[in-house]
């Protein structure tokens, strides 16, 4: 089931000078992980989700529908809401690789 978001920087956030108003970013530019955990104490692999867009923007009808398919077949997912245009694709793998920090430390 899907929780509240999780901030994957509260402050010093890399290219933060940076701000987008495209689609459905939000205007501060701050990455986040949407969980779709499993219930249970049970460990279970975890998929990070990254919706497509090209960079450009993020297809947000992709990320909770995969996210709901990988529970029903025992798997954590996490839905990734990089940063897309005006930032630049490492950015977006910046993002990436905090969310992948993020989880592993708090499995």
């Amino acid at each position: 089931m899907g929780l509240k978001d999780i901030k994957l920087w509260e402050k010093n956030v890399p290219d933060a000078d940076l701000t987008s108003t495209i689609g459905d970013l939000n205007n501060e530019g701050l990455p986040t992980l949407t969980p779709y955990l499993l219930k249970g104490e049970k460990l279970r692999p975890a998929i990070i989700v990254c919706p497509g867009g090209s960079f450009q923007f993020r297809a947000s009808n992709e990320g909770k529908p995969i996210a709901k398919w990988l529970n029903q077949i025992g798997i954590n997912a996490f839905v990734l809401n990089y940063r897309v245009a005006p930032f630049t694709p490492f950015t977006s793998t910046k993002d990436a690789v905090r969310a992948v920090r993020y989880i592993r430390y708090h499995a």
